[in-house]
C-alpha cells in the first residue's frame, strides 16, 4: 500500500463539523477525514464533474462549476477490536 500525505487547510465551519462528527464515532478527526474520503473513493459511483459556468465569467476568464456526485451505497468498514481506525486502519470491506 502506498501511503501519501495530504495537508488540508479546511474553512472553520468545515473543520468544526468534521470534529464534532469525530466525537461522534469517538474517532479523531483525522481518521474521520480518512474514513470519509477512502469511502468517496472507494464505492462505485463517486466522482467529480466539471463545466464551465457562464454566469461566472469575470474579467475575460471562464467560471467554473463542480459536482460532486456522492454515491448512494454506504461505504461500511469492518475495524476488528484488536485494532483501530486511528492506528491507520483502512478495515476490511
Amino acid at each position: 500500500m502506498v501511503n501519501g500525505n495530504l495537508k488540508l487547510d479546511l474553512p472553520e465551519e468545515i473543520h468544526n463539523g468534521l470534529v464534532e462528527k469525530a466525537k461522534e464515532a469517538n474517532i479523531s478527526p483525522e481518521a474521520a477525514a480518512i474514513l470519509i474520503l477512502s469511502e468517496y473513493v472507494r464505492v462505485y459511483g463517486s466522482g467529480i464533474y466539471v463545466g464551465t459556468w457562464r454566469r461566472g465569467d469575470k474579467n475575460g476568464k471562464k467560471g467554473m462549476r463542480y459536482v460532486v456526485d456522492w454515491p448512494f451505497q454506504p461505504g461500511l468498514v469492518k475495524i476488528p477490536g484488536d485494532q483501530s481506525i486511528d492506528e491507520g486502519n483502512r478495515g476490511a470491506p
